[in-house]
C-alpha cells in the first residue's frame, strides 16, 4: 500500500477535519443499522464498537477497495444461419486504487480541505441481443466521503451516543453513502452493497477486513459480501458473480 506523508492538523478537535452531523438512528425505522465498529440495532453498546478508530481511518486514510465482479453470456448458433445466434459477451473488473487514479487522488494531508468524492469503475460489452456490465461505485453523500455520529435516541443527550457510521439521508430527498458492486449478463445479475443502515427486511450485517488489521462493519444487501447467479434456457447461458474482499488504507 502507498505510504503517506506524516502531518499534523488541528481539525475539528474531534479526530476529524470538521464537526460531524448527528443522526438519531432510532427515529428512522431502519430494519438494521450499524456503526463501523459493530454496535448495531438491538445489540449491546461497547466502546470499541463505537468505531472511532475505523471512522478516523475511513475519513483520513482510505486509499482503495479490493473486489471482483464478472459476467458473461452466450447464445448458441441456429444451424447454418449466420445471423441468428453465436453472440457472446464478457466483462470483468477488479480493485480500485485512489492513489493510482489522479482524478480521485487526495492524499491524507490534503483531506482537511476536501475528502474523497464519488468513485465509479465499470466495464460493458454488447453483442446484440446480449449485453453485460460490471460496475463498482462509492456513492458519497453530497459528493463527499462523510461520516456521522449515531444516537439511539435524542441527539441532545450524549448518553444515547452509540458510535460512527456512514452519512445517512435524513430528508428523504438525498442518498445514503454506500459502496456498491453489481454484475449483470442477460438474465443473470448480482447486486452487493455496503452501507450503515437499511430499511429492507432482507438486509444483513456483514464485515470487511483491511490491510491495517481493523475490521469494518456494515449493513449488506441480501447477497452479503459475495454472490453469484446463473441462467440457462433455449441455448442461451449467462453467469454473474461479485465479491467484496477488503479495504485498503494509507500507512505511515
Amino acid at each position: 500500500m502507498p505510504t503517506a506523508e506524516s502531518f499534523t492538523v488541528l481539525g475539528g478537535g474531534n479526530g476529524f477535519a470538521s464537526c460531524l452531523a448527528k443522526i438519531n438512528v432510532s427515529d428512522k425505522n431502519f430494519g438494521k443499522w450499524t456503526t463501523l465498529g459493530g454496535n448495531n440495532k438491538g445489540g449491546a453498546v461497547t466502546e470499541s464498537g463505537k468505531g472511532l478508530a475505523q471512522a478516523m481511518q475511513f475519513s483520513w486514510n482510505l486509499e482503495g477497495f479490493r473486489f471482483s465482479a464478472s459476467a458473461n453470456a452466450s447464445r448458441a448458433t441456429f444451424g447454418t444461419d449466420p445471423v441468428r445466434g453465436g453472440e457472446s459477451v464478457s466483462v470483468s473488473i477488479a480493485n480500485y486504487s485512489t492513489d493510482a487514479n489522479s482524478s480521485r487522488k487526495i492524499v491524507p494531508k490534503d483531506r482537511v480541505c476536501g475528502n474523497l468524492r464519488d468513485i465509479r469503475e465499470d466495464d460493458t460489452d454488447v453483442d446484440a441481443p446480449l449485453a453485460a456490465s460490471a460496475v463498482f461505485g462509492f456513492s458519497t453523500w453530497n459528493g463527499y466521503n462523510q461520516l456521522a455520529r449515531y444516537y439511539n435516541g435524542a441527539t441532545s443527550n450524549e448518553d444515547n451516543f452509540v458510535g460512527y457510521g456512514f452519512m445517512l439521508d435524513t430528508t428523504g430527498f438525498g442518498q445514503d453513502q454506500e459502496i456498491r458492486l453489481t454484475s449483470q449478463a442477460y438474465r443473470a445479475s448480482v447486486r452487493l452493497s455496503l452501507a450503515s443502515g437499511s430499511y429492507a427486511t432482507s438486509s444483513q450485517y456483514c464485515s470487511i477486513s483491511s490491510n491495517i488489521g481493523l475490521t469494518f462493519y456494515f449493513v449488506c444487501g441480501e447477497g452479503g459480501t459475495s454472490d453469484s447467479d446463473s441462467y440457462s434456457s433455449g441455448g442461451t447461458t449467462a453467469q454473474a458473480s461479485a465479491s467484496f474482499n477488503s479495504l485498503d488504507f494509507y500507512t505511515y
